[in-house]
């Protein structure tokens, strides 16, 4: 189902078709890959804070990250990348995905309704159950951290929308895996220029 809004006075359209969740997809299918291969088990890790300057964030994790960039996906403002900075300790994976939407906001009528979508989303395509969900703060803009468990583990994902850029903060834990670094990566994702 598709909605029209006024949102910061622009004209959006969004449903879970649309380019931008399909975008967000792209960070989600990244992890998936990588989440369902062959249980390694986590060493003790030297977290490490690393500035993003072109993401305009920072981040603790346990080794060099990685930083991909997704081909384009088409929207009615115009083309969407997606940037994924991934870092992985033993089977456990952390990432951050991120993309500016071209041509305006994407948000059917507020934040918390995109949040709501992608939440959504989310469940159906990893066949979880939500254990938790709650508004986390950044600066002064407030996200989402939903915690989901699976038949393989354990995900985490933080959603954040600021000004024309959104943010998927995440980590998956394979069952087994220790979870100890979680609480470290996700408290330590802030923006460099707020």
């Amino acid at each position: 189902m598709k909605k029209s809004s006024i949102f910061q006075n622009t004209v959006v359209r969004i449903s879970e078709s649309s380019p931008i969740c399909r975008a967000v997809v792209v960070v989600l299918a990244m992890f998936g890959c990588v989440f369902l291969s062959s249980c390694v088990p986590e060493v003790k890790a030297e977290w490490k804070k690393y500035d993003i300057e072109v993401g305009n964030f920072s981040i603790s994790l346990p080794s060099v990250p990685k930083i991909t960039q997704d081909k384009p996906v088409k929207t009615e403002g115009g083309p969407l990348e997606m940037t994924l900075v991934e870092s992985e300790n033993g089977s456990a994976q952390y990432a951050v995905g991120y993309a500016d939407v071209p041509g305006g906001n994407i948000l059917p009528d507020s934040p918390q309704g995109f949040f709501d979508q992608m939440e959504a989303y989310i469940v159906r395509k990893y066949s979880g159950t939500v254990t938790k969900t709650k508004e986390v703060p950044l600066g002064r803009f407030t996200g989402r951290e939903i915690q989901m468990s699976t038949s393989d583990g354990t995900l985490y994902f933080r959603l954040f929308y600021v000004r024309r850029r959104f943010f998927v903060v995440s980590a998956l834990i394979p069952s087994g895996g220790a979870s100890a670094g979680v609480s470290t990566f996700l408290q330590s994702f802030k923006l460099l220029r707020p």
